[in-house]
């Protein structure tokens, strides 16, 4: 859910606007609404992109690591 509201800040931010038709030359997008109202395909697209960062940091020799408090 944090990873989609990152989404639609970023989206919105850079000028995008919620249409139930996406549109990418007038920046329109059906996804830019609350994380409930995702199909549940959209929403494991979200939870994908989340669990596969550790893959993506490990591609460019990167790691996540844990520091204690």
């Amino acid at each position: 859910e944090v990873e989609h509201r990152r989404w639609n800040a970023e989206q919105l931010l850079n000028g995008w606007v919620y249409g139930e038709m996406r549109n990418n030359e007038l920046k329109i997008h059906d996804n830019i609404v609350p994380y409930a109202e995702l199909t549940d395909r959209i929403k494991q697209y979200d939870r994908d992109a989340v669990i596969n960062i550790p893959v993506i940091l490990a591609a460019v020799k990167l790691k996540i690591d844990k520091k204690g408090t």
